[in-house]
């Protein structure tokens, strides 16, 4: 009984074990991205509120973005931008 008793508590350790390592290692490095992120957009040249996109081709919508917020840096020739919702029109579709 007291067998039985100590291997179900080790399944039950290792497995939560194993659990926190797939979680630290899937998730880990999501937040090191959002910390670089954040300290690159600082140094942003051009910083825009509500940015609204619309591209056409001979006056049909082919996708429209949104996003709350949209920065430029000059030097490294790249944009990125914040709360993004993207719609995609299609031949004859609704969005």
């Amino acid at each position: 009984m007291k067998k039985t008793k100590l291997f179900i508590i080790s399944v039950i350790i290792l497995a939560i074990f194993v659990v926190t390592i797939i979680f630290i290692t899937n998730y880990g490095g999501h937040w090191n991205q959002v910390e670089i992120i954040d300290s690159v957009r600082s140094k942003a040249d051009v910083t825009i509120k509500n940015v609204h996109y619309v591209k056409t081709n001979r006056g049909i919508k082919e996708w429209e973005i949104k996003a709350s917020s949209g920065q430029y840096f000059k030097n490294k020739d790249m944009g990125t931008l914040k709360d993004v919702m993207v719609k995609i029109f299609f031949k004859d579709a609704k969005p």
